[in-house]
C-alpha cells in the first residue's frame, strides 16, 4: 500500500494499529520493521506502538537508531524482538554486525518515505527491505510522491492500494508571510517577530546547523529562553532540547529540518523560517508545524533576494517589509513550567504512573502541577509548576520511587 498524507493526520497510529491488528503472540524473532528517516520520529513512532502493543503479552519492541551507544541495543537483541523500529543506518550497522536479522519480517513500514529520500537513505531503505521476507507487506507513507519513490515502489511494492487523503492548501487558520530584507538584517527581524508574539512556541528554522548555532547563541544572549535541534547533537541531547520544548518549559526550538516533519508538538503558534527550504514540500511542512488541529498560526519567511521574493510570490505569500513590523519591547519569558530530570527510566522497571504517583503522594504536589511527562531508557522528564519544583528537589534527598533512589536536576 502507498498512503499519501501530510504530517501530522495520524499515520502512525494507522500503521501501528493496522500491524498490531494481525498479531496474535509475540514472537523472539522481528516480524515487522518500521523504518523513520530521523530519531525523533522513531522515538514517537516506538512509543505510539508500545501503548497499542500493550494488550500482546510478551511483545518487545526494540527502537534502533543512531546517535546512542550500539551495545545496548545488541545485548536487547540477544533477548528477541518482535519489533524493530528505528533510522536505516542503525539498521544497517546491525545487520553488517550480524546482531539482527530481517529474514521473517513479513510487514515493512517505510515512514515519511519521501524524507528518507531527500536525506539519501533511498538505497539503503532499499537494500534493507532485500533483507525481509518474501513475499511480505510493504507499506509506503509519504506526503509526497516523486518519481525516485514510484521507482522504489515499482521495485518492493506488488500493484500496491493507493491512499491519497493528502491536500496541496495550507491549513485554513495559517497567516503565512513572505518579510523582504538585507541579509545583515535577520537577527533583528526574528527579534522583532518574537518581541511582537511574546511567550509563544516559537519554532524557527535556519538552513544549515552552523547558522542554528549562531542563531541560538544570538536569542540566548538576549536572555531569551532557547533550544536548539540539529544532527550534530547525540540522542539524549536532542531528546532534552526537544521535550523542554515540547513540554512548555522552553517557548522557544531553533533547528535545521530535522523538525519540520514528524515531531509531535500540537501547539506551535509562531513559526520563522530564516531562509526558504530547499523544496516547496519542505516549506510547506515547515509552515505546517503551526495552525494544526483548526488553531490559529502565522508563519514567516524571511527574504533577502528576487530570486526569493518572486518564489514568495508564487507561493501566494503576502509581501511585507521589515520596516512594517512594529518595535516592541522584548520581554525574556518566564513560563509556568519548569523540566526536571529524574535519574531513573524505562530500564529501571518504572512506568509513568510509578513517578506521578511519587511526585503527588510522596512531594504532595497536586496533579494539576504535574505536566507533560516523557519516559526515556535511563531517565525521565517532568514539566512541573514552577511553584512545587523546590518540592521535587527535596523529595530527591529523602524519598524514592519504587524503592530506587534518585536524583533531580531542574532546568531553571
Amino acid at each position: 500500500m502507498v498512503a499519501k498524507a501530510e504530517t501530522g493526520s495520524g499515520k502512525s497510529l494507522a500503521f501501528v494499529a493496522g500491524v498490531l491488528s494481525r498479531v496474535q503472540k509475540a514472537s523472539r524473532h522481528p516480524r515487522t520493521l518500521i523504518l523513520c528517516p530521523t530519531r525523533e520520529l522513531a522515538q514517537q513512532v516506538a512509543e505510539t506502538a508500545r501503548f497499542i502493543a500493550t494488550h500482546i503479552d510478551n511483545f518487545k519492541i526494540l527502537l534502533a537508531v543512531g546517535g546512542t551507544p550500539i551495545g545496548p541495543q545488541i545485548r536487547s537483541l540477544e533477548h528477541g524482538a518482535s519489533m524493530i523500529i528505528g533510522t536505516p543506518g542503525r539498521i544497517a550497522d546491525l545487520i553488517r554486525k550480524e546482531r539482527l536479522d530481517l529474514s521473517r519480517c513479513d510487514h515493512v513500514v517505510l515512514d515519511e518515505a519521501d524524507r528518507m529520500l531527500d536525506m539519501g537513505f533511498i538505497d539503503a531503505v532499499s537494500e534493507l527491505i532485500e533483507h525481509c521476507a518474501s513475499p511480505r507487506q510493504t507499506l509506503m507513507f509519504s506526503a509526497t510522491f516523486p518519481s525516485d519513490l514510484k521507482a522504489l515502489s515499482e521495485r518492493h511494492q506488488n500493484n500496491p492500494e493507493i491512499i491519497d487523503v493528502s491536500s496541496d492548501k495550507p491549513p485554513s487558520k495559517l497567516n503565512a508571510k513572505a518579510v523582504m530584507l538585507e541579509p545583515s538584517e535577520t537577527d533583528d527581524v526574528v527579534l522583532k517577530l518574537i518581541a511582537n508574539h511574546p511567550n509563544v512556541p516559537t519554532l524557527i528554522f535556519c538552513p544549515t546547523i552552523s547558522e542554528v548555532k549562531r542563531l541560538s547563541k544570538a536569542l540566548y544572549h538576549k536572555e531569551l529562553l532557547v533550544v536548539s535541534l540539529h544532527g550534530d547533537l547525540d540522542q539524549p541531547q536532542r531528546e532534552r532540547a526537544f521535550t523542554r520544548f515540547k513540554n512548555h518549559s522552553i517557548p522557544i526550538l531553533v533547528a535545521t529540518d530535522v523538525a519540520a516533519r514528524g515531531l509531535d508538538v500540537d501547539s506551535v503558534e509562531l513559526v520563522i523560517s530564516t531562509a526558504f527550504a530547499k523544496d516547496e514540500s519542505t516549506q510547506v511542512h515547515r509552515n505546517g508545524r503551526t495552525a494544526r488541529a483548526g488553531k490559529e498560526g502565522k508563519a514567516f519567511v524571511l527574504v533577502n533576494s528576487e530570486r526569493a521574493q518572486q518564489r514568495a510570490v508564487a507561493a501566494g505569500l503576502s509581501l511585507i517589509h521589515a520596516s512594517d513590523i512594529q518595535d516592541a519591547e522584548l520581554t525574556p519569558a518566564k513560563p509556568d513550567w519548569i523540566s526536571c530530570e529524574i535519574s531513573l527510566g524505562k530500564k529501571n522497571k518504572l512506568r509513568k504512573g510509578d513517578f506521578v504517583g511519587a511526585l503527588a503522594q510522596q512531594a504532595e504536589i497536586p496533579f494539576e502541577a504535574i505536566g507533560q511527562l516523557d519516559l526515556f531508557d535511563y531517565y525521565t522528564i517532568v514539566a512541573v509548576n514552577r511553584h512545587y519544583v523546590n518540592k521535587l528537589l527535596a523529595l530527591a534527598n529523602r524519598g524514592a520511587i519504587k524503592k530506587r533512589k534518585f536524583k533531580v536536576r531542574a532546568y531553571r
